[in-house]
């Protein structure tokens, strides 16, 4: 029975055809009553019917699409504040290893510059293509570097307007020293239950996201250059 929700409590249509009685005088009026209560009972069944079809079709073809379609919207948030965490807390390994090392002259982040050219000669301009830094600040931080003579200099011969950046010794001591913290850090891996394996395929799936993001912003490039 089909029940509907009144001030007073639930009551059924049944309850509001008896109510319709009592406010008959007609001899056909209880036929019609009972008529409109049942007419309308059933078109409330076929409500209920068509809602529990759509729903149960929901669950069964939209819900799971739904579901995994947040489910991926909250993975691939995660993954980027994910990704943000474990640099920042890398950084707060390199500089531990600066302090207990008595290094004051550089930061962790210009130690990670110079870490990632190595034994390369490139340009300012070539640090951030290269991905050796991201920033913003590349051009200050090279400049700390030179003056604290970790990074030395270079007017490029083909083009005077370009300026070279290598290693000095002393930022050849400091990449050995931060070389002996990586491979510190890799003797415990297993630790922590890291593979070599594992590795690999954390490596691949960034890679794989870094060409998917480079690919995303060419678009939004185009229609800001076109505007």
């Amino acid at each position: 029975m089909v029940v509907m929700a009144s001030n007073s409590g639930t009551v059924t249509l049944g309850d509001i055809a008896d109510r319709l009685l009592m406010l008959g005088h007609l001899p056909h009026f209880e036929n019609w009553a009972r008529r409109l209560a049942v007419g309308i009972e059933r078109i409330c069944l076929k409500c209920v019917s068509a809602v529990m079809e759509g729903a149960q079709r929901f669950r069964e073809r939209e819900l799971p699409q739904n579901g995994l379609s947040v489910m991926k919207a909250d993975a691939y948030t995660e993954m980027i504040s994910m990704v943000e965490r474990a640099h920042r807390r890398f950084l707060d390994l390199v500089k531990l290893d600066l302090e207990g090392s008595g290094v004051r002259d550089i930061n962790n982040v210009q130690a990670l510059i110079l870490f990632n050219i190595g034994d390369a000669e490139m340009t300012v301009g070539e640090l951030t293509v290269r991905g050796c830094y991201l920033g913003s600040n590349v051009t200050y931080n090279v400049k700390k570097m030179v003056e604290n003579d970790y990074l030395a200099t270079e007017r490029s011969i083909h083009d005077l307007r370009s300026i070279h950046v290598k290693l000095t010794d002393k930022g050849r001591m400091l990449r050995n020293r931060l070389s002996v913290m990586n491979q510190r850090h890799v003797k415990i891996l297993n630790q922590a239950g890291i593979t070599e394996a594992d590795l690999q395929r954390v490596t691949a799936v960034l890679g794989r996201l870094e060409r998917f993001w480079i690919g995303a912003s060419q678009p939004q490039r185009r229609f800001a250059e076109a505007g």
